[in-house]
């Protein structure tokens, strides 16, 4: 079976006609055509599908940096839940910590869907969240919510429920919420504001 021989244009070196710099181009050209033709059909970092697959491996190497910087160290849990423009139930959970040098860290770690805002789905929500992260609820040194009732009533709410899993997690009121609700409310009455 022997070597396969090459096409003629490639191996001539002008002796037959087609000098090797015209064959070369030609081949380019082709090869160029080739590519052309598939790239446009390649093109898939515009595809909502790509996009959202690149945002969240982003956002997974993200949170892990945050989880490597917190280490082992205690930390608070800012909670609220509120509704979308679907009007779906919805969870954030914003951990707050001190790091290695002293610094105050606050960062956004999720959001999710809830079935309902009653005090036993947000806590199953959190304890899931908690759990993907590879954090305790022992290692909760804080808690913060605003004034819902189903966030820091007396006896089954969530600020509750934390408390009977770590008894040495302290409440704080959330008084950020109250600014949020106050300038939402204002910049509705002032539409020139925005």
């Amino acid at each position: 079976m022997g070597i396969p021989a090459m096409p003629k244009p490639l191996l001539s070196l002008g002796g037959d006609g087609v000098p090797f710099e015209a064959s070369l181009k030609t081949l380019t050209m082709d090869i160029g055509a080739i590519e052309l033709k598939n790239i446009l059909g390649n093109q898939q970092m515009v595809a909502p599908s790509i996009q959202k697959y690149l945002a969240n491996a982003a956002t997974k190497e993200i949170i892990n940096l945050i989880i490597e910087d917190l280490g082992d160290n205690l930390f608070r849990i800012l909670v609220d839940e509120s509704s979308d423009l679907f009007g779906k139930e919805q969870m954030t959970v914003v951990i707050r910590y001190v790091d290695k040098m002293k610094i105050i860290k606050k960062y956004f770690i999720d959001i999710v869907h809830v079935a309902n805002t009653c005090a036993t789905s947000l806590k199953v929500a959190i304890d899931s969240i908690l759990l993907e992260h590879g954090l305790s609820i022992s290692r909760i040194q804080g808690q913060g919510y605003d004034g819902a009732s189903n966030m820091q009533g007396e006896f089954n709410d969530l600020k509750s429920l934390i408390l009977r899993d770590n008894e040495s997690v302290y409440y704080v009121h959330y008084f950020a919420h109250q600014l949020q609700l106050t300038i939402v409310a204002t910049a509705k009455k002032h539409i020139d504001v925005i």
